[in-house]
């Protein structure tokens, strides 16, 4: 199967899906008190857009470190371009603001963190109007795409819809990730389950992407693991090993972002 349950401990940090969409006390007393006023005036759909990008108001910053849930980037005024287009959701849905979300392909970077490297990609969301407020208006069709952080459209490029399950899957992989820098690898894995089972379809574009046409198993990488640290390998020295069924074979930014690690 795809889940080795039983090479991991017992996680710290359990998952938990429900919270990542959740409506903190603060959260709800600015859209109920702080900007009802503007909501008055302008509509729900236009005072959250003003707020979201207004300085004067919830002053967010692009913080790409950590991956945070609704409260916790709204109470942080931060987070990554997925913490903050999942508060946003949070805070539209519960204006009940019709949202969409959409990923970003062909615009995906790497990054390394110590021996580890990692593809990182965008998403943004889009705000519609209640039906009530579309009901006779001139823009009744109109949809705001709200994007965080500096996103050039190029060649190549393309947005997408995705579910919510897919931004719940996202998320858990990203925190997977995080926790896995961290060293702390019985979190990674508990997360980077949760992910497969919020979307089972999440892990098919990876198997697909993956010359092997599948997912490696703990077991296969615990092989070359014991490999490595045995007699066998003596005269392996000053190499990286990777482990990925091929993946990043005949991939130019993949030999982009390598080579800029040689000196």
């Amino acid at each position: 199967g795809l889940f080795e349950d039983a090479a991991f401990a017992a996680p710290k940090h359990v998952p938990d899906a429900k919270a990542v969409f959740a409506l903190s006390l603060q959260m709800r007393n600015y859209l109920e008190r702080d900007i009802a006023s503007s909501i008055r005036q302008l509509g729900p759909q236009r005072a959250l857009v003003e707020a979201l990008h207004t300085k004067a108001q919830l002053r967010l910053e692009y913080d790409a470190e950590l991956t945070r849930n609704a409260a916790e980037a709204f109470e942080a005024r931060a987070g990554n371009c997925l913490s903050l287009v999942v508060m946003t959701a949070a805070l539209a849905q519960h204006l009940q603001l019709p949202i969409a979300f959409q990923a970003l392909t062909g615009h995906e970077t790497w990054s390394r963190s110590g021996d580890l490297s990692f593809v990182n990609g965008h998403v943004n969301i889009t705000v519609a109007k209640r039906l009530v407020d579309r009901l006779g208006a001139y823009d009744a069709g109109t949809q705001l795409r709200i994007d965080f952080g500096q996103v050039p459209m190029g060649r190549g490029q393309a947005l997408h819809v995705i579910s919510e399950a897919t931004i719940l899957a996202m998320f858990m992989n990203n925190r997977a990730a995080e926790y896995l820098v961290r060293g702390a690898v019985d979190d990674a894995y508990a997360h980077a389950r949760e992910a497969v089972v919020q979307d089972p379809g999440y892990a098919g574009p990876i198997a697909a992407g993956t010359p092997l046409g599948r997912i490696g198993t703990a077991d296969e990488v615990a092989d070359v693991i014991v490999f490595l640290a045995s007699p066998l390998a003596r005269y392996v020295t000053g190499e990286t090993v990777v482990v990925d069924g091929g993946s990043v074979l005949g991939n130019p930014q993949v030999d982009a972002f390598l080579s800029s690690l040689l000196p």
